[in-house]
């Protein structure tokens, strides 16, 4: 599931299966099991993609916590300043977003890389 490379057209895919749930899932707000069974249904696959995506580029799958590491540090920084400003709420709302883009546009390695 974690193993092998992805190209652009498959994490494309991805992407767009989880941009569906996250639209779908809203709409099951007044069930909160269910909204939650729909996001993870959506964010699953997804991380598969992005792990295989970022072997096609030749770096580890773990690099897919940058994005959360940066938004806990943020969140956690603006607890401790007590306030959230537009910067910080960009830094910490728009990191995933620029971080599936991110992958979705370059190719990646030419022939074999550690990853196949």
């Amino acid at each position: 599931m974690f193993r092998g490379r992805a190209n652009r057209k498959s994490y494309f895919w991805s992407v767009l299966f989880l941009l569906l749930c996250m639209l779908i899932a809203p709409g099951y707000a007044s069930l909160p099991p269910l909204d939650f069974i729909i996001y993870c249904i959506g964010i699953f696959p997804w991380i598969s993609r992005a792990v295989q995506r970022l072997h096609d580029f030749n770096m580890s799958g773990w690099v897919i916590l940058l994005p959360i590491i940066i938004m806990v540090a943020s969140i956690g920084l603006s607890l401790i300043t007590d306030k959230l400003d537009s910067y910080m709420f960009y830094l910490v709302f728009m990191t995933p977003y620029v971080f599936i883009i991110l992958l979705l546009f370059p190719s990646g390695t030419r022939g074999r890389n550690k990853y196949g």
